[in-house]
């Protein structure tokens, strides 16, 4: 249901009812998978409504290779900013007091997004580059 009020535009109500979820969820004990179809290559969904997605959620879980993704989200951050500021970004956004419940590529993206608009979008280009399967010949 959240997935199709997202795709429908309504992200103030998808979100209103994770929270509903999420209150739900700290007075009985049960398990809630969400699946949303979003694409984390994208500059604006990292803006919006990732952020608020990932928020009210207690842990996000990425639908796809993990370790891919993270190889993909460093390489692209180290050739297009320089090894120096890609361990700077992820020592912000990997901090040990945080709870750890997006994974750290991602939270890094988010990060970009939101603090150098103007570097995201080369970023996140590489990335998706990065992360792409390669075709056999």
């Amino acid at each position: 249901m959240v997935d199709l009020l997202c795709i429908g535009g309504a992200t103030e109500d998808a979100i209103a009812l994770e929270e509903l979820w999420e209150e739900l969820r700290r007075r009985r004990t049960f398990a809630l998978l969400c699946g949303y179809q979003l694409d984390v290559f994208d500059a604006k969904t990292q803006k919006a409504p990732l952020p608020e997605i990932c928020n009210v959620h207690s842990h996000v879980l990425p639908a796809h290779d993990v370790d891919r993704f993270n190889r993909a989200v460093t390489r692209a951050l180290t050739d297009v900013l320089g090894a120096p500021t890609a361990r700077d970004i992820f020592y912000i956004v990997n901090r040990p007091l945080r709870a750890r419940r997006v994974p750290v590529a991602q939270d890094a993206l988010r990060w970009l997004a939101a603090s150098f608009p103007a570097s995201a979008d080369e970023v996140l280009a590489a990335a998706r580059r990065y992360y792409e399967p390669v075709e056999a010949a």
